[in-house]
């Protein structure tokens, strides 16, 4: 009887420090609850935002590209015809050019652009003198002939213009990196050598015949009917 009644006492006095410690530890659980609780409700509303946010960009993104469309750009309204007479040059421009990138002396001429430039200068290391200036041919005859495809089909006019507008961009660059395009004996820039200063800047106008052929190739349907 007393071994039992000393079991009962021993189980009563260990739960009772049980209770005790889940007494005891019951604000602290409470306080991770309430925690994690208030996290989720902090995080919640902002990933439901930035869902909102992606979702509205994208519909906006969706509509823009649902009312572009493609056209020749000589054949649009207005004075848009004209612009055939920049579309022929261009497609003179890189014919000339680029058949020309398959020759020995041309590789020599535009090596030094290549070779300074932070954009091209990859291609020697690649492909040497030679087979940089033949594969910028190939992509200049490539441009020659999407803008000719273009008088006809929609997609290549614009598609010639890009190209055409990307080529232009990138060897105005070589204005920045090319040595010797500020004139010293003329006190330096602005004042610009013939070569290779004035030559790079001529690109400028042919920059902007480029865009003009693209901004005419690709149009939004609801410029259109705000017009009319």
């Amino acid at each position: 009887m007393v071994n039992a009644a000393a079991r009962h006492k021993t189980t009563f006095s260990a739960r009772g420090r049980t209770a005790r410690v889940h007494i005891a530890a019951a604000p602290i659980i409470r306080w991770r609850q309430l925690a994690v609780f208030h996290q989720l409700n902090k995080t919640e509303p902002r990933s439901s935002l930035d869902e909102n946010l992606y979702a509205r960009k994208r519909l906006e993104m969706t509509n823009f590209a649902r009312h572009l469309h493609f056209q020749v750009a000589e054949k649009g309204a207005g004075s848009f015809s004209s612009l055939a007479l920049l579309r022929w040059a261009l497609v003179v421009v890189f014919i000339w050019f680029g058949g020309m990138k398959f020759t020995a002396y041309e590789a020599a001429g535009i090596a030094p652009f290549i070779e300074h430039s932070p954009i091209m200068s990859w291609l020697h290391a690649l492909f040497g003198i030679r087979g940089a200036s033949s594969l910028l041919g190939v992509i200049e005859l490539s441009t020659a002939a999407a803008l000719i495809l273009g008088a006809f089909h929609p997609i290549c006019s614009a598609l010639g213009a890009a190209m055409s507008a990307a080529t232009y961009l990138i060897t105005l660059t070589f204005l920045l990196s090319t040595p010797g395009v500020a004139e010293a004996t003329a006190g330096g820039f602005p004042a610009i050598s013939a070569v290779p200063g004035q030559f790079l800047l001529k690109d400028l106008v042919l920059l902007a015949a480029s865009l003009s052929l693209l901004s005419a190739s690709v149009q939004d349907s609801r410029l259109n009917i705000r017009k009319s």
